[in-house]
């Protein structure tokens, strides 16, 4: 159940953060049995990073999340559960498929969330976050599992 209408509520920047800490309690439930996999999808500056980087601070205390555009994964490891944050940004398809993500893809307890997850065609996503960024500056947060 969401705590929030993920159809057609719109968030300012600064509370994606909230946002974000109501969808981590949610989603580390899911994590328990088997990894579960969020493709996050928007524009440039929707909110993406901000996003995840509320994510990881709920689950785990850890305020210093940058985007792994340059690195392409952040491993962000903790109590309840192991965040793994990818940013295929830079990837091509056949660049996203050399990533080696089985290990991920088949261990309890890790919650994958995924930038730009059109570009990984071979990963199944549990669920699609779709931000868009409004004139009014706010984020639409639009959620289809």
């Amino acid at each position: 159940p969401m705590i929030f209408d993920p159809v057609d509520d719109a968030f300012s920047l600064a509370e994606l953060p909230i946002v974000a800490g109501r969808l981590a309690e949610i989603w580390v439930k899911e994590t328990v049995e088997r990894p579960l996999v969020v493709g996050l999808s928007g524009g440039m500056g929707a909110g993406k990073t901000t996003l995840v980087r509320g994510i990881v601070a709920h689950l785990q205390s850890l305020p210093e999340v940058t985007s792994p555009t340059f690195d392409l994964i952040h491993v962000h490891e903790g109590p309840r559960c192991t965040v793994v944050h990818i940013d295929l940004y830079r990837l091509s398809r056949d660049e996203v498929g050399a990533l080696d993500l089985d290990y991920y893809l088949q261990t309890p307890g890790v919650l994958m969330i995924i930038e730009w997850p059109e570009r990984a065609t071979d990963i199944v996503l549990d669920i699609i976050v779709t931000l868009t960024r409004l004139e009014n500056e706010n984020r639409q947060v639009r959620i289809n599992v």
